[in-house]
């Protein structure tokens, strides 16, 4: 996981650094926000993967690591949501909560699940 976040985050750099926004087509646009998301997905999970190995010593590694993955999969999808209402002009602290409120339902969603594993 280490070794793709730092690939996704290489890529992201590159794309930031190379393509100018005023000229860049809807490909470039596309390229800079998954490579972001890959990169801030990679990021998150393996921070939320440490902190819970640290905090959290009676599970396996293995359930950790999915909750991490999971909530920063929910993370990193705010993230993008609010940076692609900002680049139409579009976010307001409305949309923002309402965001932050939906991905709260799922993740209590998730949460209340039974976990198969």
């Amino acid at each position: 996981m280490s070794v793709a976040t730092l690939v996704s985050w290489s890529a992201w750099g590159i794309i930031l650094f190379l393509v100018n926004p005023f000229e860049a087509d809807v490909m470039s646009f596309l390229f800079f926000y998954v490579s972001l998301f890959f990169s801030l997905l990679g990021t998150i999970a393996i921070i939320g993967a440490l902190t819970r190995r640290i905090f959290i010593k009676d599970k396996m590694l293995f359930r950790q690591v999915i909750v991490s993955f999971r909530q920063a999969v929910f993370i990193s999808f705010l993230i993008m949501l609010c940076l692609l209402l900002q680049g139409e002009r579009l976010l307001t602290w409305w949309n923002i909560m309402l965001l932050i409120a939906a991905v709260s339902v799922i993740e209590l969603f998730a949460i209340s699940k039974k976990q198969k594993i």
